[in-house]
């Protein structure tokens, strides 16, 4: 999984943003429509598991890494 990511604004079919998150296993909007949560989980990859907010613009609001534990559900 590259974990390359596009948000798109749908109304004007234009890019408003991208960034990477990879080897993503869980991917949720928040529900405040604003902020997407990926999630790296040790079910996919064994090492390096971590969770990150993203907001449209590409822009990370935060990064949690778990390496010394494992992540199974978000």
């Amino acid at each position: 999984m590259a974990g390359e990511v596009d948000f798109w604004d749908l109304n004007t079919l234009e890019e408003i943003g991208k960034t990477k998150a990879y080897c993503t296993v869980s991917v949720e909007w928040a529900k405040d429509g604003i902020h997407v949560m990926c999630a790296v989980l040790y079910e996919r990859v064994k090492v390096d598991n971590e969770i990150k907010i993203i907001k449209p613009n590409g822009s990370t609001v935060c990064s949690l890494c778990f390496k010394e534990s494992e992540l199974y559900d978000v």
